[in-house]
């Protein structure tokens, strides 16, 4: 793929958690919001926590707009069924003058296809 997305963790200590939020933020998330967006990179804002059947984490996703340097801050929620895993996001910030397109995921509980 000649434009390959890139995603990084810069402080934290190398965890392997069980789902992949920077490359759902920057291959899912960035794709369905900001369609235009060629590539971005992302990093953990506040490491995943499990309560219950659920797991929460923030992670910040930053991208070239058009006529500046974009950022968005994102809430991930996992939640863990009999019939497998659901995710829903919601946008906490974004820099882009453009405003994000509704993705399902930011409407309710979607399933989570690994």
């Amino acid at each position: 793929m000649k434009n390959t997305l890139f995603a990084f963790l810069l402080v934290l200590p190398v965890h392997a958690y069980a789902f992949d939020y920077l490359k759902f933020a920057v291959e899912d998330t960035l794709k369905c919001a900001h369609p235009t967006v060629k590539e971005g990179k992302a990093e953990i804002a506040v490491s995943p926590s499990k309560q219950g059947d659920k797991e929460t984490a923030r992670v910040k996703i930053f991208y070239k707009g058009m006529l500046k340097a974009n950022s968005m801050l994102v809430e991930y929620a996992i939640m863990t069924t009999s019939s497998g895993n659901l995710i829903q996001a919601k946008v906490l910030e974004d820099t882009s003058s453009i405003p994000a397109k509704k993705c399902n995921y930011f409407s309710g509980w979607q399933e989570l296809k690994e």
